[in-house]
């Protein structure tokens, strides 16, 4: 793994190039044979380890008082010779001698990454300097005040990508095989090791293939990116009049070396239905670490949440006779089957409950009854219509018995009649209706005719007329007074 990143900017083509001292001071029969152990290791991991041709390229530079391109860029796995290449330059032309010109060498890395932005490709992702020297401040050779400036040039050129230097101590004179950053005070410190703080250190040197296989390896990003940001559980009351929210989130993730891509079953702002729905949003960064290309490129993390939308909206009523229902009652009957309509509308129940006590249709009794209706949707939600049904009696009694005309005769020696009747009648709701005749039952008529109007009257106050004449005649023959004989 690389400081901070295990496999810096590597988007598509991994880029690495070996830097390797070809100076006198390499000449000694094992720093030669470590040297081709190291190139040899180093090129047939990446060439086992590359999936697809395009993957990995690698290159060899070697200097000692002149840098040459030895092997200049190659596709591991696209170019079936690649390996041969290596094996010839490690047999046939890795001849060390010469002066120790690291200037040259880094000079010669710049004119590579030069050449690459002008093909419109991305620079070198890491740069291996292999040398018995410290390339930084080796006396007499290279001022540090030349290398940290060239080489903050090779990491951080105009195009913002990045290249990492890092120096691998080997030779006779090394008792330690160290791996440091030589890219300079800008970006890292110059004790940062491949490790990230581990000790990547070794006594042997003949161990030194076995790490470089190791740091191959590590150039494939294993790490998903991770979640900065990831919502907790989001609870909301539904948006007035629908049946869903409007939500909306933070999801946040970074990666070790890449930019992120967010991918997500919703997006924020999206409108989400009342109940409860799952959130997956995938943060997948742009390196193929994966072995089966019909896999999505990208290392991916999940953050899951959920969405629960509640409806807490009450129904809507659309008609309530809020003024009140009226009726009568029929002729036989004291009470009124009395409908009422009602109606209401919900944001998410099509047709919400509707209850009415007393229902629709019921007998109501005289006088007002308070109705209540509630409306109930399917969440629980309800609303609530009072009114008041009023009956009325606009019936008047019946009677039963309304005397006809009479005629009758005057009472003995008297010029009128005491006459009697009987006048009865009945109520739908009165059990028994007041009668009030003009002139009474009982009361003594004069001769002629006198019209009676009897009045039945409800506790309603309807009233019923009964009109009949009483015609009292004269059938007393007069009384004379004959005088004896």
């Amino acid at each position: 793994t690389f400081p901070g990143c295990q496999a810096p900017d590597a988007v598509d083509t991994f880029r690495v190039m070996l830097v390797i001292d070809e100076s006198g001071s390499m000449g000694s029969a094992s720093e030669i044979q470590a040297v081709k152990n190291t190139v040899t290791g180093f090129a047939t991991v990446l060439e086992d380890n590359a999936t697809t041709a395009g993957q990995f390229e690698m290159g060899i530079i070697d200097f000692d008082d002149v840098a040459t391109e030895e092997l200049p860029l190659t596709d591991v796995k696209g170019d079936p010779q690649f390996l041969n290449k290596v094996d010839d330059y490690k047999n046939n032309r890795y001849t060390p001698g010469g002066f120790t010109n690291y200037q040259l060498a880094l000079n010669k890395v710049k004119e590579v990454n030069e050449n690459l932005q002008k093909a419109d490709k991305a620079v070198l992702d890491i740069v291996f300097f292999m040398s018995d020297g410290d390339p930084r401040t080796s006396a007499g050779v290279q001022p540090t005040n030349v290398w940290q400036p060239l080489a903050n040039d090779i990491k951080c050129p105009a195009t913002g990508d990045s290249t990492y230097i890092f120096g691998i101590g080997i030779g006779d004179g090394v008792q330690d095989i160290n791996i440091i950053d030589l890219s300079g005070t800008d970006q890292l410190s110059a004790t940062t090791s491949l490790a990230n703080g581990a000790d990547w250190t070794k006594e042997n040197i003949d161990q030194l293939p076995d790490l470089l296989i190791e740091l191959a390896k590590s150039l494939r990003d294993n790490e998903a990116p991770s979640f900065t940001t990831c919502p907790a559980n989001i609870d909301v009351v539904n948006d007035q009049g629908k049946c869903s929210a409007v939500v909306t989130f933070t999801a946040l993730a970074e990666d070790n070396c890449t930019a992120v891509t967010l991918e997500g079953s919703h997006d924020s702002g999206d409108e989400f239905n009342v109940g409860e729905t799952t959130v997956t949003i995938i943060a997948k960064d742009n390196f193929d670490n994966t072995t089966d290309k019909a896999d999505d490129d990208g290392n991916k993390s999940n953050c899951v949440f959920k969405v629960t939308v509640r409806d807490e909206e009450d129904p809507r009523l659309s008609s309530c006779p809020t003024r009140g229902v009226k009726a009568t009652t029929p002729d036989n009957s004291c009470e009124a089957n009395v409908t009422f309509n009602i109606t209401a509308t919900d944001n998410c129940t099509a047709s919400p409950t509707i209850v009415s006590t007393p229902a629709s249709g019921s007998s109501f009794q005289l006088g007002d009854t308070p109705v209540t209706t509630t409306v109930t949707d399917e969440k629980g939600n309800t609303n609530i219509c009072s009114f008041i049904v009023t009956v009325t009696d606009d019936k008047k009694p019946t009677f039963t018995n309304c005397p006809g005309n009479q005629k009758v005769n005057t009472d003995q020696d008297l010029c009128s009649a005491v006459v009697t009747f009987n006048v009865r009648a009945t109520d739908n709701c009165t059990a028994n209706p007041s009668i009030v005749s003009t002139p009474a039952s009982g009361t003594a008529f004069p001769l002629g005719f006198t019209t009676v109007r009897s009045k039945a009257k409800d506790n309603a106050g309807n009233i019923a007329d009964c009109v009949f004449t009483i015609e009292v005649e004269d059938g007393q023959a007069p009384s004379i007074t004959c005088p004896a004989n």
